[in-house]
């Protein structure tokens, strides 16, 4: 019925010779199929015999849906048999038909390659010691403080540590950098929010002062063009404001919530920061795991496979600068002087990565027959979900399946990951 060859461990090529007899089979599912869009008086549609409908089809339509038919079931069964897996819709290429004879077509398609997997069970990794220290505790509740300083206006020259509010130019040879200068700008003091050697030259100055100085900028400045050339930089001192912190004491940890007094927010602050530094040593057991399984494992991916995954990574890309960063695509585009085909070269090696660990993991999942609950995947599909303002919006910006599928894909990596870091951390 049909012959395989492989072309590649992850491209094949199916030959089919489909006997007259079961293709004249098709024929006639194909002419009932088509009958049923014909209108005759006297039958209501759908309901026009076979024999009265046939002067009214065109044979070659009724060819071309028989072949489709027959194309479907035989390589539907075909695959099934070979246990093969398509990656994409695959070429078909049709080499003989006509009515009342034998039918004849070839399918070449990439497919899921065969790979031997390494030995995940031998992989140990050494497991790190988890605590919090009393010093991370009180680093925390400082920067708690910090954030609720009270502010109060004052009359002396800048110091550390103050709220300053300031307008700011910077030249190079005497012609203004675009970027490079703005009006009523707050900060604090000392932070390293400016370009190295501004704060310090601020310190110091007075409420309305204006300050003009020389300064090289850093090899490491975010414009590459401006790097290690000197600039002259204007500075014109708004406001000065000094930070008061509040007192950490039992009153401190009351107003912050429902903590009886300050051992209770301490005990709270290291429970939130032991759960923390878990899921850190989680992730980077999982890392390390990950690392060891990619290059352990040899795998000839299929380049469609690793295109539609540079094309899921950029629609990625699109949401979070569309939606989160409220920035249309073409003007990040822009913004970073790139085009999609450059980000698309750029997004190969993490696609590659991707695609490879997908097939290692779910390879693992078969054999240790780890799967998703139901229950599982539908809390993951309605937090994905709760993204969208409305049911409205969800329904014009996703596919349904799609979005269970990949549910599915992700709960069943992450498990196969956990299982993995239970018998490998010691």
């Amino acid at each position: 019925m049909y012959k395989i060859k492989r072309i590649s461990n992850n491209r094949i090529e199916l030959g089919f010779e489909i006997p007259k007899e079961e293709f004249n089979k098709f024929y006639s599912l194909a002419e009932k199929k088509l009958a049923k869009n014909i209108e005759l008086n006297g039958f209501r549609k759908g309901t026009v015999p076979v024999e009265m409908a046939r002067p009214y089809l065109n044979q070659q339509t009724i060819l071309n849906e028989a072949a489709k038919l027959t194309i479907y079931k035989n390589f539907y069964e075909a695959i099934q048999k070979e246990k093969l897996e398509p990656v994409e819709m695959p070429e078909i290429q049709i080499l003989k038909i006509a009515p009342n004879n034998p039918f004849e077509f070839k399918i070449i398609s990439d497919v899921i390659p065969d790979f031997k997997l390494c030995d995940y069970k031998k992989i140990k990794i050494k497991k790190q010691t988890i605590e919090v220290s009393h010093s991370e505790i009180e680093e925390i509740l400082k920067d708690i403080a910090e954030k609720r300083a009270r502010i109060q206006p004052v009359d002396r020259p800048a110091q550390i540590n103050d709220l300053v509010n300031i307008d700011f130019k910077l030249t190079i040879d005497n012609q203004p950098l675009k970027g490079n200068e703005g009006k009523n700008l707050n900060f604090i003091l000392g932070k390293g929010g400016f370009i190295e050697g501004i704060e310090e030259n601020i310190k110091g100055m007075k409420k309305n002062e204006k300050k003009f100085f020389n300064l090289a900028i850093p090899n490491n400045y975010f414009q590459k063009e401006i790097r290690g050339k000197n600039a002259t930089i204007e500075i014109i001192l708004n406001e000065i404001n000094e930070r008061i912190l509040p007192e950490i004491n039992d009153e401190f940890a009351r107003q912050l919530g429902n903590f009886e007094n300050l051992e209770s927010l301490k005990k709270s602050i290291k429970e939130g920061r032991l759960q923390e530094k878990e899921e850190e040593e989680k992730e980077r057991l999982s890392i390390e795991i990950i690392n060891y399984l990619t290059k352990e494992t040899k795998i000839d991916i299929p380049q469609s496979l690793i295109k539609k995954e540079i094309a899921s990574i950029l629609e990625e890309l699109k949401y979070n600068v569309e939606t989160l960063g409220k920035m249309n695509f073409a003007d990040y585009l822009n913004k970073i002087n790139k085009n999609e085909r450059i980000i698309e070269q750029e997004l190969k090696p993490e696609a590659e990565k991707r695609v490879k660990v997908n097939l290692i993991l779910r390879k693992i999942a078969e054999i240790e027959k780890i799967e998703p609950s139901e229950e599982e995947v539908e809390n993951k599909v309605n937090n994905i979900l709760r993204r969208f303002s409305s049911v409205q919006q969800a329904k014009e910006n996703i596919d349904i399946e799609q979005i269970i599928n990949y549910s599915k894909i992700v709960i069943t990596n992450e498990k196969v990951l956990n299982y993995l870091i239970s018998i490998s951390a010691v």
